[in-house]
């Protein structure tokens, strides 16, 4: 399960670039894996270019980051997790694929369901023109 849709909000017309946060408390992202085994799996994120404004405006999908809220993720049922890779503590440019979350384990693992809750934060270049911008964040598992 990943976050659904949210805003970002405060951000204004200017001539200097802006970064703009979006801490999204309980909104988890939440991996469930009833393999048992030593396969590890690779939670990867990436965005699309922001498109809207006031006709054909767009910004970098580079513009788009994210961040892990704790470096440790939370076992929600089943084994702990064994082996899982650092969860990014600052924020990461998602403008192409970013491993955000990597269980690289050789160890048997059993099965779970583990989460951790992110931040998104976007930096709207300066002189961006006005307007409602979307991008789609893509969550792949493998």
């Amino acid at each position: 399960a990943v976050p659904g849709n949210f805003a970002f909000t405060g951000a204004t017309v200017s001539n200097a670039s802006q970064n703009v946060g979006k801490d999204n408390a309980g909104n988890n992202i939440t991996v469930e894996d009833l393999r048992n085994g030593n396969s590890g799996f690779t939670l990867s994120v990436v965005a699309s270019q922001f498109a809207g404004g006031s006709g054909n405006d767009t910004f970098a999908a580079a513009n788009m980051n994210i961040k892990a809220q704790s470096a440790t993720p939370t076992t929600n049922s089943g084994a702990a997790l064994i082996g899982s890779g650092a969860l990014p503590a600052d924020y990461a440019a998602i403008g192409t694929a970013y491993n955000f979350w990597t269980n690289g384990t050789t160890s048997i693992q059993e099965a779970g369901d583990w989460s951790v809750e992110s931040d998104f934060g976007v930096i709207i270049p300066a002189f961006t023109p006005a307007g409602t911008y979307t991008s789609t964040v893509t969550f792949t598992l493998s």
